[in-house]
């Protein structure tokens, strides 16, 4: 087992959110030693210090590139219609769709040859895309995050590279190098562990307050969600302050935006 494929069985993982012991007992059945998937020991550690910095790089970059277009598009609404999100970390069994992709980077299969109804469909069409470097069309799943296009222009992995490239094109997994990949992969582990500590977190701050409060907040929010989140919060509040009216309801208060209290 490799480094991408030990990455890949951690993110199922994360993405089913199970801990690591409950994995461990789920790989032992099938005569999986959970000590041959540990992705520390599959690299050389001079390799494992640079894609950590460069790791550090691209969560760097992708941060200042959100907040850069969330400023940009104040007023405008933040609908993302890419294709090809930051990460773009294709899970267990995803492949290359084929037919009219050129790059072809996750499959060893000998390409077939492009049908003429393949050719002339909307669906196929819509999937295909063309790589910034190599111009060879490209499908969803040979396509690199947009993330890539960052550190390809940061000079981070190439200090030669001076190049201007729109984030809004995309880039094949041919083009890229495998440091540039490997720490995709890595910043997208780093997020999906964030997310499972901040629900878990959640989810212990909401079994506290149930002891507090003496009831469970499920009396107070539907089961199948109907309303804003907005009016779920109002519910809560009014429960806990008894009725009473708090300050922290007028986020919108200031010197030139005066409130009822």
């Amino acid at each position: 087992m490799n480094f991408v494929e030990a990455m890949r069985l951690e993110i199922e993982r994360l993405r089913l959110n199970l801990s690591a012991a409950e994995r461990d007992r789920a790989l032992l059945p099938f005569g999986i030693d959970p000590a041959m998937i540990n992705p520390n020991v599959l690299m050389d550690e001079s390799y494992v210090d640079r894609l950590c910095k460069v790791s550090n790089t691209l969560a760097l970059l992708g941060q200042a590139s959100l907040e850069d277009k969330l400023n940009a598009s104040i007023g405008l609404g933040t609908v993302d219609s890419n294709v090809v999100d930051f990460w773009n970390v294709n899970g267990i069994g995803d492949h290359c769709s084929g037919r009219m992709c050129e790059v072809r980077a996750e499959t060893t299969a000998p390409a077939p040859a492009p049908a003429p109804s393949a050719v002339s469909s909307v669906g196929a069409s819509k999937s295909i895309l063309s790589c910034s470097e190599c111009k060879r069309n490209v499908c969803k799943v040979c396509c690199a995050g947009r993330g890539a296009l960052l550190l390809n222009n940061s000079g981070e992995v190439d200090s030669s590279t001076n190049r201007s490239v729109t984030l809004d094109s995309v880039v094949c997994k041919q083009c890229c190098s495998d440091i540039v990949l490997h720490a995709l992969i890595l910043d997208y582990v780093r997020v999906l562990i964030s997310l499972r500590r901040r629900d878990r977190s959640d989810r212990a701050a909401c079994k506290a307050l149930d002891q507090v409060v003496g009831s469970s907040l499920r009396d107070f929010v539907p089961e199948k969600s109907q309303s804003s989140n907005r009016q779920q919060t109002v519910r809560i509040l009014h429960h806990l302050l008894s009725g009473l009216e708090s300050l922290a309801e007028f986020p919108f208060a200031s010197f030139l935006h005066s409130v009822c209290t």
